[in-house]
């Protein structure tokens, strides 16, 4: 015991340094994992705004056709409701409106990347929370809403207005080009007179209107948060 203590008494600077090196050493190694594990979560958070950003500016543009659709028939609808003869609307204007009453906007917006982020426990990568917040709004709720009032149009066309005119509208020559506005003309003549099909129009519009107002809200959020993920990714590159 006695030599120990000696040899600890005379060694102790060795010991002390190489105690130090020791330290140092799992020190610096765990600062370089830390560091290599931040470094491939930046990596890894820069693809997956890389992949929102594509799907963002996919929906983006893809939806100013839908809008489009939905604001004609909403522009016409007023001008059809207040007339009772359809010879004094313009042959353009009576084609938009055909096509209002007998379709509907759909929606499949390209969440692919924010689904892959919900299932993988991505949201750990993202470090600008206010930003994932924006996002993870947009989906779970405007998509939904629109998704929503998307099927509620759809199936009051379905359901409602195109049963309407299979029983009450004649088919005669219907699949001739050259008779279909002759054809809505007459059908839409006879129509119009009736509370039933005035009441079938005034609720389209309002779907229709409810579709678009939700369609404006989605196009305002994507490009915010198209913009906020171009900044983020100014910053982490």
């Amino acid at each position: 015991m006695k030599a120990f203590f000696e040899l600890i008494r005379n060694e102790w600077p060795r010991y002390l340094i190489e105690i130090f090196v020791i330290i140092i050493g799992i020190t610096l190694s765990f600062l370089l994992n830390e560091w290599r594990v931040d470094r491939d979560n930046r990596a890894n958070e820069i693809r997956l705004l890389e992949a929102l950003h594509a799907s963002m500016t996919a929906d983006s543009t893809a939806i100013i056709a839908d809008m489009q659709f939905l604001k004609n028939g909403i522009e016409i609808y007023p001008k059809v409701l207040k007339s009772n003869n359809l010879e004094n609307l313009p042959d353009d204007s009576l084609l938009q409106f055909f096509f209002a009453i007998s379709a509907y906007a759909t929606f499949s917006g390209q969440d692919i990347a924010y689904e892959e982020m919900r299932q993988s426990g991505g949201y750990q990568l993202m470090s600008n929370k206010a930003l994932l917040q924006q996002i993870v709004k947009m989906y779970s709720f405007t998509y939904d809403l629109i998704q929503e009032w998307c099927n509620i149009d759809k199936n009051f066309i379905l359901n409602r207005m195109l049963p309407y005119q299979e029983v009450h509208f004649q088919s005669h020559n219907v699949f001739d080009p050259s008779n279909l506005i002759s054809f809505w003309k007459l059908n839409f003549n006879n129509a119009i007179k009736t509370n039933q099909f005035r009441n079938l129009l005034s609720l389209n519009i309002q779907f229709k209107s409810s579709v678009l107002y939700a369609f404006k809200q989605l196009q305002k959020e994507l490009r915010a948060n198209i913009r906020a993920v171009k900044e983020e990714l100014a910053r982490l590159r």
